[in-house]
This record gives structure tokens, sequence and C-alpha cells, in this order.
């Protein structure tokens, strides 16, 4: 049986919680990063927004597959980290 398609699977959208801000003391408003959700994931063009409490709330520039909540999501600028947290949803 077959529910769905794989398409199902793919999302732009999700939050973070828990975040490390690497080189900044407070984070900017917004910022444009490379984001990877998972160890082997080759990362992805995002807008990332810190939140209130230690959160981010992550904007995929196009949808990927199979963001797990539990799982890291570490912010890029190139070769250097920005940051990262804890996918929620």
């Amino acid at each position: 049986m077959v529910v769905g398609d794989d398409t199902l699977l793919e999302r732009d959208a999700f939050q973070v919680e828990r975040c490390n801000w690497i080189p900044f003391a407070t984070p900017p408003p917004t910022l444009e990063a490379t984001v990877k959700i998972r160890y082997n994931h080759p990362g992805t063009a995002a807008t990332v927004t810190p939140l209130p409490h230690g959160g981010a709330a992550v904007k995929l520039h196009e949808p990927q597959r199979a963001i797990t909540p539990g799982q890291a999501a570490v912010f890029y600028q190139d070769d250097l980290v920005l940051g990262g947290g804890w996918i929620t949803g």
C-alpha cells in the first residue's frame, strides 16, 4: 500500500531549539546561511531567524526531504560555523 509519494516528506521550514551561536554574543536578526540537517547532508541555502529563549526559525530556499525532530541542524557561511541547534519540528 502506498499512502503518498516522496514529495510528502519534503518541507521548507522548521524550528530548532537550544541554539549555540559560535561567533556571536547576540546573533543578528536574520542570517543567510547554508544549513545541514543531518551529518551526511550536503547543505542547502536558508534564512535563519533567531528566536527568543534560544531557538531559531529556519526557512529553506528549496524544500528538503526528511527533516527529522531530534536531529542537529548546523548553520554555516562558507567554512565558518555560525551555530546550530536541535530540530523540533
